[in-house]
């Protein structure tokens, strides 16, 4: 007991001498709360849905529900370590990939609904065609706004993780992002617009 209780007193005195000595991030990196390591982390995730560069959701739709839960599920992880720089870049990361996954599903469901809206006129009253497509374009507009401000937070307060993302403020995804809630906002526009008149 004595010999058992003697090494678990070395350990930790290593352990103490080690933080001091190398710093905390010696113990991130054990832990794989390295940038770099969380990187590969939402990377696996990706990998796991077929989303390759550039792509805010899975090809196929049906699975985005699924993609953004495994992301809730590591967002959670990260939100669970340690505070550190490293945490804050990553977690403003995947929030902005989970509202850009969201935000193209959104559309998607609009885009739809939008089709179904009968050629003679649109369908304005609650739970209608119209009513429909414009929640789904407004939640498109509003996940997609919310993805690009965090994307903007991270880019300018982590440059050098941005850079290692392989993010920038012009790159495909950025503005496919600024591209959908530009023209969901515009949807959304013309409905009210339209069913205003149809209700007046």
């Amino acid at each position: 007991m004595g010999k058992k209780l003697g090494a678990l007193l070395l350990i930790a005195i290593i352990a103490v001498i080690a933080y001091f000595a190398f710093g905390k991030d010696i113990f991130g990196n054990i832990f794989g709360n390295s940038f770099e390591g969380g990187l590969a982390q939402i990377g696996g995730v990706d990998g796991k849905f077929g989303i390759e560069e550039n792509m805010l959701m899975p090809a196929n739709a049906n699975e985005t529900a699924n993609y953004i839960s495994e992301l809730d599920s590591l967002k959670a992880q990260f939100e669970n370590a340690p505070e550190s720089r490293e945490k804050s870049a990553l977690l403003l990361l995947i929030g902005s990939r989970i509202y850009a996954a969201d935000a193209q599903k959104s559309m998607i469901d609009g885009v739809e609904a939008y089709r179904r809206i009968s050629k003679v006129k649109y369908e304005c009253g609650e739970g209608e065609t119209a009513g429909v497509a414009k929640i789904d374009f407004g939640k498109a507009a509003e996940n997609a706004e919310r993805a690009l401000s965090l994307r903007g937070t991270f880019i300018e307060n982590y440059p050098d993780f941005a850079e290692t993302a392989g993010i920038g403020s012009t790159d495909i995804s950025g503005l496919a992002l600024k591209a959908i809630a530009e023209s969901a906002g515009e949807l959304v526009k013309n409905i009210e617009a339209y069913c205003s008149i149809q209700n007046a």
